[in-house]
């Protein structure tokens, strides 16, 4: 468990004792008595809503080695949880308790003759203001898939989903999804489209896992990944003699604006190629235009994190580009 009070850490940890004549001291004793209400509360919260989401769908035994075969037809991924965390404010001061669950499946699905990865995700929960006040539920749904991968520790998914809102839910909010070691999950929502969480991520952890979705992930990835021929070979041999050219899509770049990318502005050659990578957690495009009109020029269409994306440019000129998602993100290519 992750504890949202490191600096409390050796006090719970320890047996402590106090001089309870001292005005100071009581106030610090009910300082810890209220973290440690705090801290209950999240992980009884956290595990009732995910007791509430759990489904006959998390009925499904460990993954055994060798129904790996099985993945691409039959086999599902699933997790569950709960979610215990404290969000921050707009200060990024800690301000919110949020308490609730979380479910995960993911499937093969057939289109079209191919096999893809589907994902449904389902959370619930509680945010209560730190004095106990403005008590309110919120609920995420709807998830879209859009990318998944995993490094061998931790599992990501990107895609948009809604959330429920005071007024009316709030649609196609980028979202990025990570299990780490199959114990603990965040969920950042994108703060420039949703900033009711700020620049927080719900936090929680996995009670119930098949593993499953790991692997899948895996083997999503390696689907991506070809065996190179002579053909390919030689194309290889043709871009070790290009130009290349590097710009990073930068960490929270959806508020960055014009330090979004870096470089921002890229004076190159004709016959240079040029790779954004995004190394942000959010999702993000790279589309050639101006003042948030696409030109056609080139588009990246949705860049994943950890994803990149490449084009040549042949003709000498000025190309002005920005993000879809996030349209004050810009950036300048110049072509001598």
């Amino acid at each position: 468990m992750i504890s949202v009070f490191p600096q409390y850490r050796h006090e719970f940890g320890t047996i402590t004792f106090f001089n309870m004549s001292s005005p100071a001291t009581v106030m610090n004793v009910g300082k810890h008595i209220l973290l440690a209400i705090i801290i209950t509360a999240i992980l009884i919260g956290g595990v009732i809503c995910a007791s509430s989401l759990n489904g006959s769908a998390y009925a499904e035994p460990e993954m055994k080695s060798s129904e790996s075969s099985m993945m691409a037809s039959s086999a599902k991924g699933t997790a569950l949880g709960t979610i215990s965390s404290i969000q921050s404010n707009e200060k990024s001061q800690p301000a919110w308790i949020a308490a609730g669950g979380w479910k995960l499946i993911l499937m093969h699905s057939e289109s079209n003759n191919t096999k893809a990865l589907d994902a449904k995700f389902d959370a619930r929960f509680i945010m209560t203001k730190l004095d106990g006040t403005a008590k309110h539920e919120h609920a995420i749904s709807d998830f879209v898939l859009i990318n998944m991968s995993d490094d061998g520790n931790t599992t990501t998914l990107t895609g948009n989903a809604t959330m429920t809102m005071k007024d009316v839910p709030q649609k196609n909010i980028p979202m990025t999804i990570k299990i780490m070691n199959h114990n603990i999950i965040s969920i950042a929502l994108d703060p420039s489209v949703n900033s009711h969480l700020a620049n927080t991520p719900l936090y929680g952890t996995v009670l119930r896992s098949s593993n499953g979705y790991h692997l899948m992930a895996h083997m999503q990835d390696t689907k991506m990944l070809a065996m190179p021929n002579n053909n390919d070979s030689q194309k290889d041999q043709q871009k070790s003699d290009e130009k290349h050219e590097a710009i990073d899509i930068v960490s929270g770049a959806a508020s960055m604006g014009g330090k979004a990318f870096n470089p921002n502005s890229t004076i190159i050659k004709a016959g240079t190629e040029v790779t954004w990578r995004n190394v942000d957690t959010s999702i993000h495009t790279v589309t050639s235009g101006k003042n948030s009109t696409p030109d056609n020029v080139f588009d990246s269409k949705i860049l994943s994190p950890n994803k990149a994306f490449k084009f040549k440019f042949d003709k000498a000129g000025t190309y002005d580009y920005f993000c879809q998602l996030h349209p004050a993100m810009v950036g300048a290519i110049t072509v001598n």
